[in-house]
């Protein structure tokens, strides 16, 4: 239990502790926790921006001519689990570069292995249900 100097003493110093104060700063503190991206919530780096995935997208709903609004709905799902696939190859072979691998690294790998076979299932069910509207008769 602390006591009442010490709850006192960390008021103070959280006053001290007020985060980053300008744009600049906080747009460099927004990206603090961020080391491979691989939870991120989005599926653009950074550095690359929305565009890349923006022109796959586009790329895979102009070749497959989707029908109707659900058959276009799963194309942009593929697509994007697609985009965050290679995304994992890339992470993965960062941390394949690295001289000596850590216990970090090697766990990151593990991290990426489990999320690349659910991102495998996914797109897998997501082909699955593109066939079966596929085999539907046009509305």
């Amino acid at each position: 239990m602390a006591t009442e100097k010490q709850i006192a003493a960390n008021r103070r110093n959280a006053q001290k502790s007020t985060g980053p104060r300008t744009a600049a700063g906080k747009a460099v503190s927004r990206r603090n926790a961020l080391l491979h991206g691989l939870y991120s919530r989005t599926v653009f780096s950074p550095e690359d921006g929305r565009e890349p995935v923006d022109q796959f997208v586009a790329a895979v709903l102009q070749v497959q001519r989707p029908r109707c609004q659900r058959t276009r709905n799963l194309l942009e799902q593929f697509a994007v689990a697609e985009r965050q696939l290679a995304r994992l190859a890339q992470i993965e072979m960062s941390v394949l570069d690295q001289p000596e691998p850590q216990l970090r690294q090697l766990n990151l790998l593990n991290r990426i292995a489990r999320r690349r076979a659910s991102l495998d299932r996914l797109s897998a069910k997501l082909i699955d249900e593109l066939e079966q509207l596929q085999q539907k008769p046009a509305d």
